[in-house]
């Protein structure tokens, strides 16, 4: 997954933060309200683990299977196409160094 979605992930993970202490706030001390705070900020950050890890596996298998995707492509492709760009590569270097010459 892009970087984009987990900082959207961490903003509204961070609003469930917000909302949890303003909710403390409003209700004034009181040890429940502690411990209530705390089984919720624990659900929250259970659930944030559980979605990065998902979104980890995920990006894991897109990236291989691009990997065998390109793999295949390239095992069809003929070797003489595969090896051109260094050719082309080679061929540049030639002319530049001649070019360099007749300066």
């Amino acid at each position: 997954m892009s970087p984009l979605f987990y900082v959207l992930i961490g903003v509204i993970g961070g609003g469930f933060v917000v909302a949890v202490i303003a909710l403390v706030a409003r209700r004034g001390p009181s040890g429940d309200v502690e411990a209530q705070l705390v089984n919720r900020l624990e659900v929250i950050d259970r659930g944030l683990r559980d979605e990065f890890s998902r979104n980890r596996e995920e990006a894991g298998a897109a990236a291989k299977n691009q990997r065998e995707e390109l793999g295949k492509s390239l095992g069809k492709c003929p070797r003489d196409r595969r090896s051109a760009p260094t050719g082309v590569a080679k061929r540049q270097r030639a002319t530049n160094r001649a070019d360099a010459r007749h300066r």
